[in-house]
């Protein structure tokens, strides 16, 4: 796990220091080694390529990157792991290709040099990477199927090219104006996340999951185009389903426990990260587990991890945090935002504790929800399109009227506009209806919020692009897969796997997902959304392969989750720095949000008006905290 980044264009006096500031913005990322090397790429065009390395396989000076294939000589800055590594050195072995070193940087650099772009079909793994040939002249830039690693690059004037791992590695460049994007902004606002492939800035975009792009000596950028897509829809192939996800969830976990470094598995408790300690357990004995746990007892999860840690004799340990353990952290979790999000805190918390713990590689139980139907809008969209079917009859002036009525009668008492008149005044979709239920702020609001946003004619505030995509990729799917899709592209990939990386990374720590592998995303892809549901158990299909490895206690619960008090805190503990936050004008102009709407929507939180969630207003404080930190507002 690394952090890398580089620029492509003339070359110049300011190129040292530009390499500098992109050094010394991703080194928290991999404190263990640095490189920085330059590519003659054409007459007076220079590749400078960074590299940050946090060690975890092959710890010897041979792993060392940027890294030169002497052979074809090419150039590879890479980020992340290749899980599937050994098996394609193997493959390339026999083809008479040699190795110097032990490690999956240089398997991914021979196997670009041997099979080009057609190497991407077979790599398993979490990666975002950029590779320059030599031949072809041509930097390719490339992230993992399901973006777990993510990757934001700029196409400037005179051929200007620049990429990194974070988004504020690029500001740092002083090669970009810090003009804000307003689609960015707008999804943000809508879901307390930006969605990529849009960011906070103009013409910095994100790479979307399973998809490259190419850039040419001259700078000619060519992309993006998708080289993967998660195959809902397909056929299932024959076989005993269960077996076979038993044994791929097997082969997944047991590949992604290699390590060079102490290695351990966040165990909440909960049906994911549970199923993710009872598999590794079979490789390892005297497995390390990590729990964080609280004074407070109403937000400890202790007595199920602690069940899970005993089943499978793992070598537990449970880190304690009081609220004002809490508290003191979070400067630092607003200090590590790379763009704003409303979530993030807990990783960071998280992590950081596991991390002092001497722990560098972690494994989570991500991902389970949104591959085994985990959450509740499997149930809840899909419920609200049947009811709404049911009373297709009725003419559509009802429908409005009621909405307008609902909303007239929840105006006075509310802070904000509901949902159930939304969803009566809208058109019952599945699409509109999922982002409905997902979202944070909604359309009336944003508009007060932030008038331009209008312009962008998005009635899900999703960049026009994003929304395209995700339309055409949902066509024809059941709706269990529709959901599973949309949560794996929206809320799992601009937000929980965003955060993670930032968040685990601001500590050092690499954290693997081993449920979205990309070959287990292909299996539970395939199979028709009825398999994936069942009255009598949650995600009943992870649950059957990993039989007893997870018992009834486990998932039979209320799904819990590792959430804070933060209505309480915002209230109380965290008033003061709320308010200072809240008040800040200057700073909600800086990028166009109206500042007296977002007073008047603290006064209602404060007034405890319904529809006023601590996540509405922790996103406006956490929203200015990045102005600061990136605009410089005053």
């Amino acid at each position: 796990m690394c952090g890398i980044a580089g620029y492509l264009g003339p070359d110049g006096e300011g190129l040292s220091l530009m390499t500098q500031r992109l050094d010394r913005a991703l080194y928290h990322r991999g404190p263990d080694d640095g490189g920085v090397s330059l590519v003659n790429v054409d007459s007076g065009r220079v590749l400078a390529l960074v590299h940050r390395r946090l060690a975890i396989i092959d710890l010897s000076p041979l792993g060392h990157q940027p890294m030169r294939d002497a052979e074809s000589g090419n150039w590879l800055v890479f980020n992340g792991e290749i899980y599937n590594y050994r098996d394609l050195r193997a493959q390339l072995r026999q083809h008479g290709i040699r190795f110097r070193s032990h490690s999956d940087t240089e398997v991914l650099l021979k196997g670009l040099a041997y099979k080009g772009h057609a190497l991407l079909d077979e790599l398993c793994g979490m990666f975002a990477f950029a590779s320059w040939d030599a031949q072809r002249r041509e930097l390719l830039l490339a992230v993992d199927p399901l973006g777990i690693k993510p990757l934001y690059y700029w196409q400037g004037g005179h051929g200007m090219f620049v990429f990194a791992s974070e988004f504020r590695a690029l500001l740092a460049t002083g090669l970009i104006a810090r003009r804000i994007d307003a689609a960015g902004l707008e999804s943000f606002l809508s879901y307390g996340a930006v969605q990529a492939p849009n960011s906070m800035i103009e013409q910095v975009r994100q790479l979307l999951p399973g998809s490259c792009l190419t850039v040419s000596a001259a700078g000619e950028v060519s992309g993006p185009r998708s080289y993967w897509t998660p195959p809902f829809g397909e056929c299932a192939a024959p076989g005993n389903i269960e077996d076979d996800l038993r044994g791929l969830l097997d082969k997944i976990v047991g590949q992604h426990l290699i390590s060079d470094v102490p290695l351990g598995v966040f165990l909440s408790g909960g049906v994911d990260s549970s199923a993710v300690v009872a598999l590794a357990a079979r490789y390892t004995s005297g497995l390390r587990t990590f729990s964080v746990t609280f004074k407070e007892q109403e937000f400890s999860e202790a007595p199920y991890s602690r069940r899970i840690a005993a089943l499978h004799g793992t070598d537990h340990t449970e880190l304690c945090l009081s609220q004002s353990d809490l508290l003191a952290l979070l400067p630092g979790a607003l200090a590590a935002l790379d763009q704003p999000t409303l979530d993030g805190t807990n990783v960071y918390v998280i992590s950081r504790a596991v991390r002092e713990a001497g722990i560098t590689v972690a494994l989570s139980g991500q991902g389970g929800d949104e591959l085994f139907a985990g959450y509740s809008t499997f149930t809840t969209v899909p419920a609200a399109i049947r009811w709404r079917r049911r009373m297709r009859t009725v003419p559509g002036l009802f429908w409005r009227a009621a909405a307008a009525l609902c909303h007239a009668a929840q105006t006075r008492r509310r802070g904000i506009e509901d949902k159930l008149s939304q969803f009566l005044a809208a058109r019952p979709s599945l699409f509109a209806t999922y982002f409905l239920l997902r979202q944070n702020f909604p359309p009336a609001t944003r508009r007060a919020l932030f008038p331009a946003g209008a312009e962008l004619d998005s009635p899900e505030g999703l960049p026009a692009e994003l929304a395209a995509q995700l339309r055409e990729l949902t066509a024809g799917l059941d709706p269990v897969n529709q959901v599973s899709l949309l949560e794996l592209r929206t809320y799992l990939g601009n937000m929980l796997l965003r955060d993670g990386d930032v968040m685990s990374m601001a500590h050092a720590l690499e954290v693997r997902v081993p449920l979205l592998d990309r070959r287990l995303v292909e299996l539970v892809a395939r199979l028709p959304g009825s398999a994936k549901m069942d009255p009598a158990m949650p995600k009943p299909l992870l649950l059957r392969a990993v039989g007893e490895g997870v018992p009834p206690e486990i998932y039979r619960r209320q799904k819990q989750g590792f959430t804070f008090p933060w209505s309480e805190w915002l209230r109380n503990q965290l008033r003061q720095q709320a308010e200072e936050a809240i008040h800040d004008r200057a700073a909600f102009r800086a990028i166009g949000i109206e500042p007296h709407v977002v007073e008047r929507l603290w006064e209602a939180f404060m007034a405890r008006r319904p529809g006023l969630t601590w996540a509405r207003i922790w996103s406006l404080i956490v929203l200015r905290e990045w102005t600061l930190r990136n605009l410089g507002a005053t």
